[in-house]
């Protein structure tokens, strides 16, 4: 989000977010803590040409957390943590699960080469800013990137091989916004991007195609999330021969893969998240997909959830994209969308 980054007309704001620094650090410091010593790395913070902060920035620190809308919680953490010259931020959830089970379509590549349908599966999403806010911090440019796997790690016989793995890597320009909407909801980000999505094997196997994407994120309190993402597919010239390295490797993907996914999230006050996905084609015989997911607290740790992922559809890999899937897993997450 924009409004992570500080922007040129942040130093006209330098006594809020030193009054804002002030407020989270009482919040957050240690009982030994003395004021001179809160007071003394917040004038340092609101001095540094790096953390200059434009008043929207200031305005979101001061709330206190019980204030702040579902959205805007996760703004104000990951505030904290970009400024840090080595951090990757969360871009998607960020999980594992060890135990996946799912039917294997007849004529699919996975029915073809005989893989157990009990298997790993296992998600990695992060981002990091390409350079500092434009626009006075109405836009920040950002790399994305998520790698997803399907892991035969019970198939002991054929030395636990990975089945699939599917890279996409995007090129994103977001665009704050706090714009009302009916029923108390809030329009709070626009994500625009270029994306690149494949499994990086060759052919006939290849799978790949690249997208312009638009994403919506927008809130309702302190707990209702919602976000609509529609892509236009880049076209490609279609293959000489089934062989060829060049060309389009899936003509019709977009009538498995649709054109747009919908998220519909809560976050509940006791810890349990759920969220729902359903994802559609436009094309007349068109198809889709729905998930279900699931995480609360490990209770172990404060950097893990218990997880649960149900899809049913088309999708899931990129390799089997044009068969019916049907999954169910359990593991543990290390972050949820919010």
């Amino acid at each position: 989000m924009a409004a992570w980054f500080g922007g040129p007309g942040a130093a006209m704001a330098s006594s809020d977010a030193l009054q804002a620094c002030l407020l989270r650090a009482l919040r957050d410091a240690a009982p030994t803590t003395t004021v001179a010593e809160l007071r003394q790395g917040c004038q340092a913070e609101a001095t540094a040409p790096a953390q200059k902060l434009p008043p929207a920035v200031v305005d979101l620190l001061a709330k206190a957390p019980e204030e702040q809308s579902v959205v805007e919680r996760r703004t104000a953490s990951e505030l904290r943590a970009v400024s840090e010259p080595f951090a990757l931020l969360p871009h998607r959830p960020n999980y594992l699960l060890p135990l996946t089970h799912h039917e294997r379509p007849s004529g699919s590549e996975t029915t073809a080469q005989a893989f157990k349908s009990i298997e790993s599966h296992f998600q990695i999403s992060f981002k990091f800013a390409l350079s500092r806010p434009w626009f006075d911090g109405r836009m920040v440019p950002f790399f994305g990137y998520t790698g997803r796997s399907w892991w035969q790690v019970y198939d002991s016989e054929r030395s636990r091989p990975f089945r699939e793995y599917n890279h996409e890597p995007e090129l994103l320009l977001a665009m704050p916004s706090s714009q009302g909407l009916p029923w108390g909801w809030r329009h709070r980000l626009t994500m625009l991007g270029f994306n690149h999505q494949s499994n990086g094997r060759e052919v006939p196997a290849s799978r790949s195609w690249n997208r312009l994407t638009a994403e919506f994120y927008a809130d309702q309190g302190q707990h209702a999330w919602s976000s609509l993402r529609v892509w236009q597919r880049i076209p490609e010239r279609a293959k000489r021969s089934p062989t060829d390295s060049e060309g389009d490797d899936n003509p019709l993907i977009t009538r498995y893969l649709g054109h747009a996914e919908w998220r519909l999230g809560r976050a509940s006050p006791d810890g349990h998240n759920l969220t729902l996905m359903l994802r559609r084609s436009l094309h007349r015989q068109g198809h889709g997909a729905v998930q279900l997911d699931w995480s609360h607290p490990a209770g172990w740790s404060p950097s893990l959830r218990a997880y649960a992922q149900v899809f049913s559809g088309y999708g899931d890999s990129l390799i089997d994209y044009n068969h019916r899937i049907q999954r169910i897993g359990i593991g543990l997450m290390l972050n949820d969308w919010f």
